[in-house]
């Protein structure tokens, strides 16, 4: 019996050692290992650019900037030479795995690689990369502030910066645009300084293509009030580090859809969105698409952004706003019950790498009547 005691004895250690081995060497490290681990060579600086093409990647290393970190999503590396990939970290399937993040979207895994190794900028420029330079790029004197008026909560922007009013911006709703044109597309004014600081903590860039013998307009970055919606791509833009919580993507909706619900809460933080132009000089007239034609992606962002107008918390952190108006829109049905989980995923993740959320700085909300 004692003999019979001591093989079962035995069999289990080695079931439990058999497991134990299998989870350590199958199971990616719970510590979430550090690129400084991974990569001891690479720099890691404040400024951080996301590329996601290998077209973007040969773009960026006709003109490299210094002093600045780049994630490439996907393995390029071996037609790259090394002595250019110094500050170049590609994220593949393999790495995603060893770093074990909740989120299993790659750009949010290498949005949460950037802010865990030090970022305070993260930008996307996905248009004409070979001429981005970060320092142009962001701005922190904003003059000029846009507003919604009486018919519509939505602006367009485009024309601010391109004169040309057969543009929208994209995204925008297109049964809006009567009500916004009837308003006059959109109002700015100046910033008063005395009563009102703005915070740019998103920063969209319109870039501009124009023929050599043209007229440009020249326009300083515009920041939009609160209350006042416009939306904002995932192309040429900078979010700064207040607003890292607003880079996670929707997973059943474009890249543009998060731009709303963003933008409600960035008000409770004092946030702004701001939109500036990049010009570019061609040699010979070409015709360009309305690429800012609205994708329609739900036929309720009207009603979706009235909603937001109306929404407000009694949450005293930004955490809990975020979840608790995702709920929300869940209810109201302006989107599907999984965004949930994606959320909570992310936010996990922020949490995991000791992401600091900036305060609730105001309890807004607005009650406001549109014209239909």
């Amino acid at each position: 019996m004692a003999h019979t005691r001591r093989i079962v004895t035995i069999l289990l250690m080695i079931l439990v050692l058999y497991i134990l081995f299998r989870y350590t060497t199958l199971r990616p490290s719970a510590n979430n290992p550090s690129l400084r681990d991974l990569f001891p060579n690479k720099a890691l600086f404040y400024d951080w650019l996301i590329l996601t093409s290998t077209t973007q990647l040969e773009q960026y290393l006709i003109s490299p900037q210094l002093n600045m970190s780049i994630i490439v999503i996907g393995n390029y590396k071996h037609s790259i030479p090394s002595s250019k990939i110094t500050n170049i970290i590609f994220l593949d399937s393999q790495l995603q795995y060893k770093l074990a993040f909740h989120s299993t979207n790659i750009k949010h895994v290498a949005y949460l690689l950037a802010i865990k190794h030090g970022a305070r900028f993260i930008y996307q420029f996905n248009s004409t990369i070979s001429l981005f330079h970060h320092h142009h790029h962001r701005h922190q004197d904003i003059k000029h502030i846009a507003f919604r008026r009486q018919r519509s909560p939505f602006i367009n922007i485009h024309p601010t910066f391109t004169a040309n009013f057969t543009f929208t911006s994209p995204g925008l709703p297109k049964d809006e645009l009567l009500n916004i044109t009837q308003d006059g597309w959109s109002s700015i004014r100046t910033v008063d300084y005395y009563q009102e600081t703005i915070h740019p903590l998103i920063q969209q860039q319109i870039l501009i293509f124009y023929p050599a013998k043209s007229k440009l307009v020249q326009h300083s970055p515009v920041a939009v009030e609160p209350f006042t919606f416009a939306p904002f791509s995932s192309e040429n833009i900078l979010f700064t580090y207040d607003a890292f919580w607003g880079l996670v993507l929707s997973q059943s909706k474009s890249d543009i859809w998060r731009s709303w619900w963003v933008q409600r809460l960035l008000w409770d933080i004092d946030g702004h969105l701001t939109f500036s132009s990049f010009e570019y000089q061609i040699d010979k007239t070409i015709t360009l698409n309305n690429e800012s034609k609205p994708r329609q992606e739900d036929e309720n962002v009207g009603k979706l952004v009235r909603f937001l107008s109306q929404w407000k918390s009694g949450k005293t952190t930004l955490i809990e706003r975020i979840q608790e108006l995702i709920n929300d829109m869940i209810k109201h049905d302006f989107c599907d019950a999984n965004e949930l989980e994606v959320i909570r995923e992310w936010l996990q993740d922020l949490q995991k790498i000791e992401y600091v959320f900036p305060s609730i700085k105001s309890i807004t909300s607005q009650q406001v009547t549109y014209d239909d």
